[in-house]
């Protein structure tokens, strides 16, 4: 029963005015802003609240980093963010947490906070990041043979980032990246195009809560590829289908969503098409650069979503619950801790929902494959054309089924009996519960 992504969500969306009044930006930061990119000006620093205008090209990078960026709202009204032509397209937008003075122990990063960005056209990547930029930076190391190594990067990572009504157009590197611990974060209402080298989203390690809702996500994931290269993956594909190799990684592309040992996200009422190399795949990069994962990729919920074939075969699942299992070179480099992936290379993908989704040409079970642990896979169906409905909840407690559609209300009583008796009333709202308390009925 999480509410508090949705809460944080009203507060971003209904009121940023009120919220960001006293720190609109003024006109020199405007200029600045849209001023060319030069070698002396790469980048700008956001503090204030701007809105641009739909014709507006931003050709710097634009970032938010630490206390001074939190709570400020980028409005775009359709404008660009795009490289200076001729350049590299890279990083159009990076949300920081700010570093300590000092990097030594466990010195508190200043993570940004509560900051919404919405309808930008980006060409290019957008990276939110705390300590570490992926999950074998070597900064993570130290902390991760350690015990609390999630809660510390967590709590140094952004959080109540929230990306709404944007169009993201790939340009080869991933289009967006979630580092380690980015937590309570939203993307939403979006389109996430272009192509990409890996994936479309990645949620990277200790990350979690965070939700990507009502998005259409095309990314073209397939690397590009001579004769002799599809010669090889071929091969390749056939020696693992002879040795009965399940989780053998695809030479030709990723799936679009990877959610590498990140926990409790929402993805909900997305359509997803491009699926030629998979959808969403969860596993954990056990040993990745020396760095142990701590946490699995569990307690995941993918509800509602549309994913749209044409001509594909099916041999890529399009949900793949733990789709390595410690199948990679690098698992064995986080040994000699008792530690999370330093004592098990498995994924340890448990307890996620995989419901209400839609899937045009395949039956559910030609393409969700469940190699995880205690997963609830349930209510998925074969399609010719996309249901317009609002998702249904998985309430863990719900009796006589947990899972409910949308409206559903369960009931439970607390201290039934007792002066303290209340009821809590449990509807599902769009794939999210909500709760509140009623007082018990009085006796007849």
């Amino acid at each position: 029963m999480r509410v508090h992504s949705f809460l944080l969500l009203f507060l971003l969306l209904l009121a940023p005015a009120a919220r960001g009044a006293e720190r609109d930006c003024g006109g020199e930061m405007r200029a600045r802003v849209l001023a060319p990119v030069s070698p002396a000006s790469k980048s700008i620093e956001l503090d204030c609240s701007l809105r641009l205008a739909g014709t507006d090209i931003v050709t710097k990078q634009l970032v938010f980093k630490g206390a001074k960026s939190s709570g400020i709202t980028l409005d775009c009204d359709g404008a660009t963010l795009r490289a200076a032509p001729g350049a590299d397209a890279g990083t159009r937008l990076s949300v920081l947490s700010s570093a300590p003075a000092t990097q030594a122990g466990d010195d508190k990063w200043t993570p940004a906070e509560n900051i919404l960005i919405k309808n930008c056209v980006i060409e290019g990547a957008v990276r939110v990041r705390g300590m570490a930029a992926n999950g074998e930076d070597k900064t993570l190391t130290a902390s991760s043979r350690r015990e609390g190594h999630s809660g510390r990067v967590r709590a140094n990572a952004p959080s109540g980032i929230v990306f709404s009504r944007n169009k993201f157009i790939g340009q080869g590197t991933i289009p967006i990246y979630f580092a380690p611990g980015v937590h309570d974060s939203m993307i939403l209402d979006s389109q996430i195009g272009g192509h990409s080298n890996s994936v479309a989203i990645y949620l990277d390690a200790e990350s979690g809560d965070n939700t990507i809702k009502g998005n259409r996500i095309s990314t073209e994931t397939t690397l590009k590829q001579s004769t002799s290269d599809k010669a090889r993956n071929a091969l390749y594909s056939l020696f693992n289908r002879a040795r009965g190799e399940s989780n053998a990684p695809s030479l030709s592309g990723r799936e679009l969503i990877a959610i590498d040992g990140s926990a409790r996200n929402r993805i909900i009422n997305n359509h997803f098409s491009n699926l030629d190399n998979g959808g969403i795949f969860l596993y954990r990069n056990c040993g990745e650069g020396g760095n142990i994962r701590h946490q699995t990729p569990n307690g995941n919920e993918i509800v509602n979503n549309v994913f749209y074939y044409d001509k594909f075969n099916g041999r890529i699942p399009a949900i793949w619950l733990a789709s390595r299992n410690g199948n990679r070179s690098y698992c064995a480099l986080d040994q000699g801790y008792p530690l999370g992936s330093s004592m098990s290379d498995l994924d340890h993908a448990s307890e996620n929902v995989v419901a209400w989704n839609q899937f045009h040409k395949f039956e559910p079970g030609q393409i969700i494959r469940d190699q995880g642990e205690r997963n609830h896979v349930a209510e998925n169906s074969k399609i010719a054309q996309p249901i317009n409905r609002k998702a249904g909840c998985f309430f863990k407690d719900g009796q006589p089924s947990r899972f409910l559609a949308d409206q559903a209300i369960v009931l439970t009583t607390m201290n039934a009996g007792l002066a303290t008796c209340s009821v809590r009333e449990h509807r599902c709202e769009d794939g999210v519960v909500s709760t509140r308390t009623l007082p018990c009925a009085a006796p007849g």
